[in-house]
């Protein structure tokens, strides 16, 4: 049996989705309708490029797949959930794939902090 991707609704309707562990689950309430669907994740894509798709579902806007993934949009997919500019509240779980891709990206962007004796090696 495979692991599933079970997702919880920050929403008062309290639902929950249960989609496979290679599959993008994502939720949608607005108005208190609720909407899920379990994505999949396009074949061909490489780690910037499913950011990108996904970033493209969540948001509800077009991201090309070799676009940079900027701070604030790698927090959108870190967080797991986004509201968009229409009031829906998006809720989503990314795959493992996504995922990496994301703390990948992450630690490029952030590297870890060097110690000061470090940093007084590098001035000397």
């Amino acid at each position: 049996m495979s692991a599933k991707t079970i997702r919880k609704f920050c929403d008062p309707s309290g639902g929950r989705m249960v989609c496979e562990h290679n599959q993008m689950a994502l939720g949608m309430v607005m108005g208190g309708i609720e909407r899920t669907e379990c994505l999949n994740l396009p074949s061909s894509a490489d780690g910037r490029g499913l950011m990108n798709w996904a970033l493209s579902r969540i948001i509800g806007s077009w991201h090309s797949s070799n676009a940079t993934v900027s701070d604030v949009e790698l927090g959108i997919l870190e967080r797991g959930e986004f509201k968009r500019p229409g009031g829906a509240l998006i809720t989503f779980a990314l795959p493992k794939q996504i995922k990496t891709a994301v703390a990948r990206l992450r630690s490029k962007s952030n590297p870890p902090a060097r110690s000061k004796q470090y940093r007084r090696k590098l001035l000397i």
